[in-house]
């Protein structure tokens, strides 16, 4: 495959937003859990809860 054409095809740039949707929050809870900042337990459920 050409790898100009797949990147410049729609149908590529389609699939790539949907995966951004659905590891943007994922990511964010992890960056929560992960910092140096101690969170309650509570605050890490509700977002992981927001992120179902």
């Amino acid at each position: 495959y050409d790898a100009k054409k797949i990147v410049l095809g729609k149908d590529f740039w389609k699939k790539a937003n949907d995966l951004i949707k659905v590891y943007e929050p994922l990511v964010k809870v992890l960056r929560l859990v992960d910092g140096d900042e101690k969170l309650t337990m509570n605050f890490i459920y509700e977002d992981v809860d927001s992120t179902k």
